[in-house]
């Protein structure tokens, strides 16, 4: 037996705690700017709408380029490193990485963004899309690693849920949607900076090493950053894809999916998160039995999100988003079907492969995928539109499945019970 029935007791009960504030502050923090698309779907119109759900997601791409990696990588670097002076200057080593990310990416994503929105609305697409960037600043994978979602509501949740109310008022009284962008930009810029000083020590906790040592520790996260990166580029072309292809009332359209099915990730962040501390703990005497927990957890998340994006979708976006841009409802199920693959593949890549050293097996398979979902989703938008960018990103996810998992599966048997 693992623990006294009352250790176990403790365990669970700190495991559901720790779930709660995983799940429940990401979602807060993620929900925020879901709580404003409704409205800046009415206010903007279908130029402004697709514009901005274009930029979001050019932005939400150029965040995960920001991370660098430590999305994935940090986590569990942190979880199993017991001194804190060791665990800040982790910290220090991916905010220096991030800085230069950032300032490399930026004229990149600021082209990108404009060339893609409607002619009228090209500043608030480059707001957005600077403002979801931003978001690979953020330091809640730090707060994952060391167990204290507490962290994730003090300087992350709190402050994007004041501003997006406070935005709410100023949009719906008239002012550009570009103000929301600004607000929400300067909102996650002071929090990082709350954290920064108060957690790590320093406003701007840059690494202290020379010049030649932080360029090896940023090749050190290479293949981390790759296989957030190569992930990226087949999870969030599609929007862009549509938009390049199709007219601002498709793109509108198939950009009240894509957002819906965007949030609906976030509760595969939340479980993931939520558990990973606890499968990966090295004091368990039961590593398979937990492995298997976290693995029938995200599948059953999966049908659930499955069977909620085909069923209800189009009538959530209707009622998110407004008539004129309802979801197609073959978008929706194709949508659902890339979530259950997603979240299948999520505790294989996040509690076996990478922690056992196996990041390249999750780079090889998310490259394959790229490579041949990417065009999928281009020729798919050419001949079906929406849906068959949407057949493409699922197609996408299910190639990822099967090329992590003999290894996986692996890794897997090696457990001891």
């Amino acid at each position: 037996m693992e623990h006294a029935p009352e250790d176990r007791r403790i365990t669970m009960r700190r495991l559901f705690l720790r779930f709660g504030g995983f799940a429940v502050l990401p979602l807060l923090s993620a929900a925020a700017p879901l709580l404003l698309l409704p409205i800046i779907a009415r206010v903007g119109g279908v130029d402004g709408w697709a514009s901005v759900a274009t930029a979001q997601a050019v932005g939400t791409f150029g965040a995960v380029a920001v991370s660098f990696g430590w999305n994935i990588a940090g986590p569990p670097l942190v979880a199993m490193e017991p001194d804190l002076r060791t665990r800040r200057e982790l910290y220090k080593t991916a905010f220096t990485s991030r800085v230069i990310a950032f300032f490399v990416l930026s004229p990149f994503l600021v082209g990108v963004s404009a060339l893609l929105a409607s002619p009228s609305h090209v500043v608030d697409s480059i707001s957005m899309t600077m403002a979801m960037a931003f978001f690979g600043f953020s330091p809640s994978w730090y707060a994952i690693g060391v167990g204290q979602p507490r962290l994730i509501a003090v300087f992350e949740a709190l402050p994007k849920l004041i501003v997006t109310a406070f935005a709410a008022g100023l949009l719906l009284w008239g002012f550009p949607i570009w103000t929301y962008p600004v607000l929400l930009l300067s909102a996650s810029l002071l929090g990082l900076l709350g954290f920064n000083r108060l957690i790590i020590g320093s406003w701007v906790p840059l690494s202290g090493n020379r010049r030649s040592s932080i360029l090896a520790e940023m090749r050190l996260m290479i293949i981390p950053a790759l296989v957030d990166m190569t992930g990226a580029t087949y999870a969030g072309t599609p929007l862009p894809i549509v938009s390049a292809t199709g007219s601002l009332l498709v793109t509108g359209m198939f950009a009240s999916a894509d957002k819906l099915y965007r949030y609906g990730m976030f509760g595969i962040s939340a479980l993931a998160n939520a558990l990973q501390a606890w499968v990966l703990d090295n004091s368990s005497l039961a590593p398979r039995r937990r492995q298997k927990a976290a693995m029938l957890a995200h599948i059953v998340l999966g049908f659930l999100g499955l069977t909620l994006l085909a069923f209800v979708g189009p009538v959530a976006t209707a009622f998110l988003f407004g008539a004129p841009v309802t979801a197609d409802g073959a978008v929706c199920a194709w949508f659902g079907v890339a979530y259950f693959f997603l979240s299948t593949a999520t505790p294989l890549m996040r509690n076996l492969l990478l922690p056992s050293g196996k990041a390249a097996v999750v780079l090889r398979a998310t490259l394959m995928s790229s490579l041949i979902g990417v065009p999928t989703m281009i020729v798919g938008g050419v001949l079906a539109g929406g849906a068959g960018v949407a057949f493409g990103l699922a197609l996408s996810e299910a190639l990822v499945l099967c090329n992590i998992l003999p290894e996986a599966l692996r890794q897997y048997r090696r457990l001891t019970r």
